[in-house]
């Protein structure tokens, strides 16, 4: 990672998760507390004009010319060596910190980096218990349980390149988690989903401090209030979301913590449990 300059802070600030694990919760939490530190009336999170984060590392139209043909016909290899200067040029565009969200595994892709750490000024991530990830992520993309639970234990796993972003690698659950948890950072907040729910005055706290906000308690409160996973149901419901997709009815389905203990049967949750039981135990998810 850079050196924070706290004088002149610059650089990217990762909003890092494997999917369907409280980063879009993160990011409105975000947009909603950093116009409030700016001093406008925000009374609700608008999420489909969440401003901080026009920018995607994943942008198909960013990676053009640095490609050989489209992107969708492309060896994946060009796009993985692309990735380290389209990042840089997300840099190069702004003013202090920036805010990214990814998928991407901290590891390499092709022998190249999947982010590059010398244009990154830190990172928070979000990190669920994968049984819940599990449930969530086959509603998501409409997937039978079990091929859930398979891509979840898959060395290397991603998504493909469509028409809007290119592909990008979550590795398995545990390759997520570890990449990016495993060595103790200071400038890599690690933040677990349920504290999202359970405490999230501290949980959300903690981010507003990470990214030097300036925020106060008070400020934070009202951000948590805006951005409550009902408040944010209930806009996408009125408006829709332009990130749901066709394959599920709502993004902001469900937005609790045990819902696989209804969903899922004993040999799932062993199954399951068998493939990730190392890092499960690190952050208290682990099943007998």
């Amino acid at each position: 990672m850079i050196a924070f300059d706290p004088r002149r802070p610059r650089g990217i600030v990762w909003l890092a998760s494997y999917p369907k694990s409280g980063n879009t919760w993160v990011r409105a939490f975000l947009d909603a507390l950093l116009r409030i530190t700016r001093g406008e009336q925000v009374d609700s999170v608008d999420i489909n004009r969440m401003d901080q984060f026009r920018r995607s590392a994943n942008d198909v139209q960013r990676f053009e010319k640095y490609l050989s043909g489209p992107a969708d016909r492309v060896d994946r290899s060009e796009i993985a060596r692309a990735r380290a200067q389209v990042q840089a040029d997300i840099v190069a565009e702004s003013e202090g910190l920036v805010l990214v969200k990814t998928h991407n595994a901290l590891m390499p892709d092709r022998g190249a980096p999947a982010i590059n750490l010398g244009v990154s000024a830190g990172a928070i991530y979000i990190v669920r218990n994968p049984l819940d990830v599990a449930v969530s992520f086959a509603a998501f993309v409409s997937k039978p349980l079990d091929q859930m639970i398979d891509e979840l234990a898959t060395p290397g796993w991603g998504s493909g390149t469509n028409a809007k972003e290119v592909y990008y690698v979550t590795g398995s659950w545990s390759e997520n988690v570890a990449s990016w948890t495993a060595a103790s950072n200071p400038v890599v907040l690690v933040v677990r989903y349920e504290d999202m729910l359970d405490r999230p005055q501290e949980a959300f706290g903690a981010i507003a401090a990470h990214i030097r906000s300036g925020a106060s308690p008070e400020q934070v409160a009202r951000a948590v209030e805006l951005s409550s996973f009902k408040a944010l149901q209930q806009t996408e419901q009125t408006t829709g979301f332009v990130e749901t997709p066709d394959t599920a009815s709502l993004f902001f389905r469900a937005g609790r913590a045990g819902q696989w203990r209804d969903a899922m049967s004993e040999g799932q949750v062993r199954r399951l449990t068998a493939s990730h039981r190392q890092q499960m135990q690190r952050f208290g998810y682990a099943q007998a």
